[in-house]
């Protein structure tokens, strides 16, 4: 008996040995491997990576650089791909890559792209000049999936042609120039400041639309920044250096000046007329400047003097009588506007109460306050700003105003 229970032992340990060794030779990630073979000369300076990217527009570039639904799934490093031979001129190079670890499932594209050493213009320093499956210079430019599965992991054979020669996109060939000098006080943080430039106004009040291209600097001696957009109007901001998912600090934009109660962005054209703006003095604040913005609603016809919004730390309604000094003022005289913002406050809390824009010693026209309910509600809510992310700033504090 003892025999039969050594041996019925020993059986289960080697079920178990074989079982585990099952689970662990299952699959769990994938790995694309292939060639490039690249076209053309090489560029002096940059990088050339290649990124899989789990989504791809199709339309209406499915070549640009813009067609990428969101930032790359997988890539490899910046310098995976260089010359392998500087003497044979135009080409072509091929060179072979690998990149493993890829979670399962489908991918809208493979691409290889050319990355300049300071991004001014996404669509011309970061140009798409290879795609899986697809060839620039035929009516084929749509890229050729790539699938994962736990059958099926390794997916080889992706060769992609990538050609440095592609011709440029409309107006990278004859861009203008922006540029400047950075004015932030100390101190600056420790992961440095990045300068933006977008073709629509960019603050914390102000949501991106669109991508935007930017400038490092790294220390506070590195205040010079210079940009080579194509022709349009553009908006220049700085915010700290951090990678996402963390969000980052607002120290400034082209045209915001806190201290005259100027919120709004100043637009820079380059145009043929006008291919150069430079010396352009690009203030900020540190530590970040706090904010609070919101949108305003004037039900019935605004003054003829316009609105202003004002910001204190007491209530400040018919049924609170103001207690001290406003701590600010944002004059609304567009009839059509209706962003606020103020910016440069302290932390602390603060109300929000809307009236019409009259100068001293004219009595002020109350029309209404962020949280106020004329007859209901007549105590308005605080606004508070504190030293973390997330009450550094408040945006949203909308205000309804009642003639």
């Amino acid at each position: 008996m003892r025999n039969v229970a050594r041996l019925l032992l020993l059986a289960a340990a080697a079920l178990l040995v074989v079982w585990g060794c099952s689970e662990e030779d299952e699959p769990v990630t994938g790995t694309l491997a292939g060639r490039v073979i690249f076209h053309g000369q090489w560029p002096d300076s940059g990088t050339v990576q290649l990124s899989i990217f789990q989504n791809w527009s199709t339309t209406p570039c499915s070549w640009c650089a813009e067609a990428a639904g969101g930032p790359p799934s997988y890539y490899t490093e910046a310098h995976y791909f260089h010359d392998p031979d500087t003497t044979n001129g135009d080409g072509p190079d091929t060179m072979t890559y690998t990149i493993s670890g890829i979670t399962l499932g489908t991918y809208g594209a493979v691409a290889i792209g050319w990355r300049a050493p300071v991004i001014s213009d996404v669509a011309c320093d970061e140009p798409v000049i290879g795609l899986y499956g697809a060839d620039p210079f035929t009516s084929d430019s749509i890229p050729q999936s790539v699938t994962f599965t736990s059958a099926q992991p390794m997916v080889e054979g992706a060769d992609v042609h990538a050609y440095f020669n592609i011709p440029a996109p409309a107006g990278c060939d004859s861009p203008g120039t922006i540029s400047g000098v950075v004015r932030v006080n100390e101190p600056w943080p420790p992961e440095g400041l990045l300068v933006l430039i977008t073709a629509y106004p960019f603050t914390p009040w102000h949501a991106p639309t669109g991508a935007p291209a930017y400038f490092p600097l790294l220390t506070s001696q590195d205040t010079v920044f210079q940009f080579t957009p194509r022709y349009g109007t553009y908006y220049l901001s700085i915010w700290n250096n951090v990678a996402p998912p963390t969000i980052p600090f607002w120290y400034g934009s082209c045209g915001v000046r806190t201290a005259q109660r100027d919120a709004r962005p100043d637009g820079i054209l380059i145009n043929a007329l006008h291919p150069e703006a430079a010396n352009i003095v690009l203030e900020g604040q540190s530590p970040p400047p706090h904010y609070i913005s919101g949108n305003v609603t004037f039900n019935g016809t605004r003054p003829a003097e316009g609105l202003l919004v004002l910001f204190s730390t007491f209530m400040y309604t018919p049924e609170h009588e103001p207690s001290g000094m406003p701590s600010g003022y944002y004059a609304i005289t567009n009839p059509s506007e209706t962003l606020y913002a103020m910016t440069g406050l302290p932390a602390g809390t603060y109300y929000v109460s809307l009236w019409n824009n009259l100068p001293p010693p004219n009595v002020p026209t109350f029309y209404g306050a962020y949280g106020y309910t004329a007859g209901s509600d007549v105590d308005p809510d605080p606004v508070t700003l504190g030293a973390t992310a997330a009450t550094w700033g408040v945006t949203h504090v909308d205000i309804s105003g009642n003639p």
